[in-house]
């Protein structure tokens, strides 16, 4: 708005506007008549008297300016093509007389253009402070009302408050410590500049939310650290029942980053939404409010979720929007997410999670995706595209709590709408696959009407907190086995309607039916892991026998010494002084453990059966040295202790977690009560147990009575599993060396192509 209008006097019954702010925060003041000022500031509306009376101790209120009502332009989203926003004029209406403790009024606005009716705000009215508070949007017992962010309005771009017509960022926030999402935002803002600067993504175009599920069990030092790194207003305070959004555009050198933070060397605003829930209704619910509100009013290209405690490498939007550009049919990307590489002084559960990230990353997912399907998205840090998710669809946002359990009713297909029923699920069964709602949600992508299949990007590495202690690791992986299971047995069950398919071709069965065969056999090796680890100690029964035969007791001497010696090797190092020294005699410790091992075992197999053993563990090691960022030495000699912790360490866990199948809760971040499951639901965990049992037993006495099957002294349970560990490693040695050729292909065709002279400028 222009200077004139900004600056005129005010009578009875005029209209004002106290400013033409994109943001709704620090606009204009508007002059009245007596040289008072009316402004808005952080989503609140303020008369400010003259600074002449002010100090008379009866400083002049809006009755004595003779003003009945004045009327405002506020703009807000609308989720309309173009710029997405919409302006919207409304009118306050003051009380006569004035009281003198403040009184509630109501005021109508005109709706958005996506709703049918009027929208009824209530507003308080404060003499002592002299302004106007929006307290909720109640008419329609509306849940959700976005307020002024804190930011001034010069920093906004005219006519609009933030774009992401791009990339949208969710970052779920539960019970984290502010230095947690410190370093979590500042990694994606310089993740988003890395991007923006190597071209994958056009300016100022990209918003990041933050959703606190709940400001009960938020952490008590969460909302004063947003107020101080200028995300939430002061005046933040939330009416019971309401949901609030504060947003506002913000460039790395705007927030005040806590000590130990790295700040963000960036110019270049992005949008920032903070999403302050009611209450706690779960990380599902968040997902409805991140996807069902702000993406459908944003109507962003791509969508990523992101962990509070989940920190992105620099690189990693670059690679995961490289990866969506080049599979043009990616509906969702997977990121290479792990632990930091443990310290030489951590313990056995430090490293074991390690490196089974590792081995998740450069060896299961690169088989799955060389099989046909991708089974987890991990919910750390992974991508969407919009389109995918909505089928295509235009979506209209969630405005009410009502609105969103609606969606179980919605009688549309697309992979959102279905991954969204699960919000008020009460089957046990699916209870128990919506701990794993990142398999979900990928599944439904697959299963949907489009093409669309699930990626993975190996170059966009992040780095999530691992589990300190052994209870919370059981803990986590009891809530990760048990629900990956379901989520593959359910996804199992839909291979025969899928092959029935019309809207399928033969080449898309075909693939699906590879998957589905190497998730059986996953499942089945999963399933019997304590028949691994009695097949592995009936070979290494039978390598001690015929060891005492050709070569002595020397070899078996050295295994007992390594054995006692794991107790005291294995647990993180208490004395700062010998911490070094006992992390590097640990790290021999597990070289000579498995090379003992492999000596001993090589006494009882021929070539061929030792090849099928061995060849795979360290194939994958050399995958992993590959990819890892440590030295080599480090990479080797932490496999070497992988390699003879693993199945006793994966048998621990499959043994909490079948035994714990009842448990329903989360696990984790002090979250461990579960809703109640019935009678029934006990009942078939308990069979679902027995037949664990049963089925290991029935394994183990045939590797018993059938010590040689295929080879020599090679029991069948271990040539199975073997032969099941060698394709896998071969499948992704197979997509490793196909991207590798397709990248040359690609740098070839850069370089071949002929160079196209610039065009010349007119005069």
């Amino acid at each position: 708005m222009d200077a004139a209008t900004a600056t005129r006097d005010v009578s009875r019954n005029s209209k004002m506007m106290p400013g033409d702010s994109s943001t709704d925060v620090a606009a204009t003041p508007v002059r009245t008549a007596r040289g008072g000022t009316l402004h808005m500031e952080n989503g609140h509306f303020y008369y400010r008297a003259p600074a002449a009376v002010e100090g008379d101790g009866a400083p002049p209120d809006l009755e004595d300016e003779g003003i009945d009502s004045f009327e405002c332009l506020m703009e807000t989203s609308s989720g309309t093509e173009g710029a997405g926003l919409s302006r919207v004029r409304f009118s306050i209406h003051l009380p006569r007389p004035e009281p003198s403790v403040g009184a509630s009024h109501v005021f109508t606005r005109k709706s958005l253009p996506s709703r049918a009716t009027e929208e009824q705000v209530r507003v308080r009215y404060t003499p002592d402070s002299r302004r106007f508070e929006v307290l909720t949007l109640d008419a329609r017992q509306q849940v959700l009302r976005h307020a002024a962010g804190p930011t001034a309005a010069s920093q906004a771009p005219s006519g609009t408050a933030f774009r992401a017509d791009h990339v949208l960022v969710c970052i779920t926030l539960y019970n984290e410590p502010p230095a947690a999402l410190a370093q979590t935002l500042a990694c994606m803002m310089r993740s988003l500049a890395h991007a923006r600067a190597a071209g994958s993504r056009r300016a100022g175009d990209a918003a990041v939310a933050i959703l606190i599920d709940g400001p009960e069990r938020a952490h008590p030092e969460m909302i004063p650290f947003l107020q101080r790194a200028g995300l939430l207003p002061r005046d933040h305070a939330t009416p019971g029942g309401v949901t609030r959004f504060f947003q506002s555009r913000r460039s790395g050198h705007d927030i005040a980053w806590p000590e130990g933070t790295r700040a963000v060397e960036d110019d270049e605003p992005i949008g920032v939404v903070v999403c302050l829930k009611d209450r706690n209704h779960g990380k599902l619910h968040s997902h409805a409010l991140f996807f069902g509100h702000l993406a459908a009013r944003l109507d962003p290209r791509y969508c990523f979720q992101l962990d509070t405690g989940t920190n992105v490498d620099e690189g990693a939007m670059h690679a995961m929007l490289c990866g969506f550009q080049d599979q043009p049919r990616c509906g969702a990307l997977a990121s290479s997410v792990g632990t930091a590489p443990p310290a030489i002084t951590d313990g056995l559960v430090m490293n074991w999670q390690h490196m089974d990230f590792e081995m998740q990353h450069s060896v299961d997912w690169l088989a799955e995706t060389a099989t046909g399907h991708l089974s987890v998205l991990p919910g750390q840090f992974c991508g969407f595209r919009w389109e995918a998710l909505t089928a295509g669809q235009r979506r209209e946002a969630f405005w009410t709590e009502e609105e969103i359990h609606g969606a179980l009713l919605d009688p549309r297909q697309d992979p959102l709408s279905r991954y969204l029923r699960g919000i008020e699920e009460v089957n046990p069964v699916q209870r128990m696959m919506y701990l794993a709602e990142d398999r979900i949600i990928g599944n439904e992508l697959v299963l949907g009407d489009a093409h669309w299949h699930l990626g993975y990007a190996p170059g966009a590495q992040a780095f999530t907190d691992p589990c300190p202690a052994l209870p919370e690791l059981l803990r986590q992986r009891r809530r990760w086995n048990n629900s990956s299971s379901a989520c593959r047995l359910w996804m199992l069950a839909r291979w025969p309607a899928y092959m029935r398919r019309a809207d399928r071709s033969a080449a898309h069965k075909a693939r699906f039916s590879c998957a589905m065969v190497w998730q059986a056999l996953f499942a089945a090796k999963q399933f019997l892991m304590p028949a691994a680890l009695a097949s592995m100690a009936i070979l290494l029964a039978t390598g001690i026998t015929l060891t005492l035969q050709r070569s002595g007791s020397a070899p078996l001497v050295v295994l007992g010494v390594l054995v006692l010696l794991a107790p005291v090797l294995l647990q993180p190092a208490a004395l700062p002084r010998g911490a070094a020294r006992i992390g590097r005699l640990r790290g021999a410790w597990a070289v000579g453990t498995f090379a003992t091992v492999a000596y001993i075992i090589a006494h009882a197999l021929e070539p061929a059966a030792l090849l099928l053993v061995f060849g795979p563990v360290l194939l994958a090691t050399a995958m992993v040295a590959l990819d890892s960022r440590s030295r080599p030495r480090e990479v080797w000699s932490r496999a070497a202790e992988y390699a003879v912790m693993d199945v006793p360490m994966q048998v621990l866990l499959w043994s909490y977690s079948v035994r714990h199948m009842g448990d329903l809760s989360w696990g984790t971040k002090g979250l461990t009560d579960g809703p109640a499951a019935g009678q029934a639901w006990r009942r078939k965990t308990r069979l679902v147990g027995l037949a664990w049992i049963a089925v290991n037993a029935a394994a183990i006495a045939w590797a018993l009575l059938e010590p040689s099957w295929v080879f020599t002294n090679l029991n069948p349970v271990a040539t199975l599993l073997s032969a099941s560990a060698a394709t896998g490693v071969t499948a992704a040695l197979v997509q490793r060396l196909r991207g590798h050729i397709g990248r040359t292909r690609a740098a070839a065709a850069v370089l071949s192509a002929p160079l196209t002279p610039p065009a010349a400028k007119g005069r």
